[in-house]
């Protein structure tokens, strides 16, 4: 009769948690299989393990289960973010992608800093009249302004969806 070893976890390269355990068949005393399995597939598997873990990584808790409660204002499954991140960033990262542009971390770097040109332009390394341009064409881009309270709300919400899909430590 096969034993069951106490369950191990370990945190693979790519920050997606791995669950394993070890089997030992009672006729081969030396030999221990290692077993893995999932009821989803593995892309979802990674895709929730990372949203956990970025959830942990920004509470700073050792362990979060995807699905439990967090004191984050965040959506609550990877389907709702990736609508959110789709509707609100969608334009910036498909612009940044084809073009090489920068709007995505340009906006993250305006937020961060409350929306001193000042303080962004001299973190992002530009002059203050580029963050300007910057700023006009993330405007022009998403339909969203920086002086509305509900889209710089939009934003923020947006861009910590974002930092949770990709993996990225969701602060601003």
């Amino acid at each position: 009769m096969a034993a069951k070893a106490a369950a191990s976890a370990g945190r693979g390269f790519d920050g997606v948690l791995v669950f394993c355990s070890a089997l030992r068949s009672s006729s081969s005393r030396s030999s221990a299989r290692m077993r893995s399995g999932s009821s989803r597939p593995v892309n979802v598997v990674r895709g929730s393990a990372r949203w956990a873990l970025g959830a942990a990584e920004a509470e700073n808790r050792r362990l979060v289960r995807y699905g439990d409660q967090t004191t984050l204002l965040l959506p609550r499954s990877v389907t709702e973010a990736q609508a959110l991140v789709s509707r609100i960033l969608g334009p910036l990262v498909s612009h940044d992608a084809d073009h090489g542009t920068a709007y995505v971390d340009t906006l993250r770097v305006v937020l961060r800093h409350n929306r001193s040109w000042q303080l962004a332009a001299a973190d992002l390394h530009i002059h203050e009249q580029t963050l300007g341009y910057r700023i006009r064409k993330i405007e022009q881009l998403t339909g969203l302004g920086l002086t509305s309270t509900e889209h710089l709300a939009e934003w923020w919400f947006a861009l910590r969806a974002y930092d949770l899909l990709t993996g990225r430590s969701p602060a601003l």
